[in-house]
């Protein structure tokens, strides 16, 4: 299939685990409605992005919540990258992406692999790995439009790992993603640019809401960008669902006119993935 339609549903997040699970499914299906063929939820989507917030919210895996999703994705017919939720395993908590197929079944899961530990320019201390515990795998999805990627918010900062799934066919990576306001305006859509425009893909981004009266202020601005580095669509900072067509064929194009992967020297260097 050449063209394919991503749905961004960037939701308000609130401190209502019940409330953002039913927003959630209200945003997928007008997604649906409005056809498209995959919907994306926003990190952290049943709780505001807050360490203290993530172990009361976290389950299981393939808990309620993930249930509610798989649902939601075989009552619409619709692929579905159900944001992140804290996701509890021996003990610890992962920033954790479960994928859906049409039908509903799992298809793949994504545990964030780095980590936001950092103290910004005002002083504010963000330590992600007081409270979720880094993930180990790469992630590729097998879809009808062929392999797909997947990765969580700080991870987009490491074009090593945006290779690895440009090296392993993907054409589209999905990035749920919860930028803040200081991080926000300086790297948000030059780092998503950027990793498009790397793998010659398409990178569909999509955030929280901003609530200015939450304890955490997200960026928002869910974006797709294109093979060429351009942006597509770029939603504003209030909730909402934008459903944009992509040409798949212009993936091969781009990459006739500008041959960055079949130019790269492997004589002199490798991007090498040591799966565990």
């Amino acid at each position: 299939m050449s063209t394919v339609k991503i749905g961004l549903c960037q939701m308000h997040v609130s401190y209502d685990k019940g409330e953002n699970l039913a927003e959630a499914g209200r945003m997928i299906a007008q997604a649906a409605a409005e056809g498209a063929d995959f919907a994306v939820l926003p990190e952290m989507f049943v709780c505001p992005f807050q360490n203290h917030l993530f172990r009361p919210a976290a389950e299981e895996p393939e808990g309620p919540a993930v249930a509610f999703l798989a649902e939601q994705a075989r009552k619409h017919g619709i692929y579905l990258i159900g944001g992140s939720l804290p996701e509890l395993e021996d003990g610890g908590v992962y920033n954790t992406s479960y994928f859906f197929g049409r039908d509903g079944k799992i298809l793949g899961k994504h545990r964030k692999m780095h980590l936001f530990d950092a103290v910004l320019k005002d002083g504010t201390v963000c330590e992600e790995s007081a409270a979720i515990r880094p993930g180990d795998k790469l992630t590729v999805v097998d879809t009808q439009y062929g392999p797909v990627g997947l990765a969580i918010c700080f991870d987009v900062r490491f074009a090593e790992l945006f290779r690895l799934m440009g090296l392993r066919g993907c054409r589209i990576i999905f990035l749920p993603a919860a930028f803040n306001l200081t991080t926000g305006p300086a790297h948000w859509d030059i780092t998503v640019r950027m990793r498009a425009l790397d793998q010659q893909c398409y990178v569909a981004a999509c955030a929280p809401a901003r609530d200015m009266e939450s304890g955490y202020h997200s960026y928002a601005h869910s974006t797709i960008a294109g093979p060429s580095g351009e942006v597509l669509v770029r939603q504003g900072t209030g909730p909402g669902v934008t459903v944009t067509e992509l040409d798949l064929d212009k993936i091969d194009q781009d990459r006739q006119i500008l041959p960055i992967l079949a130019s790269r020297r492997t004589d002199l260097y490798e991007t090498v993935y040591k799966g565990l």
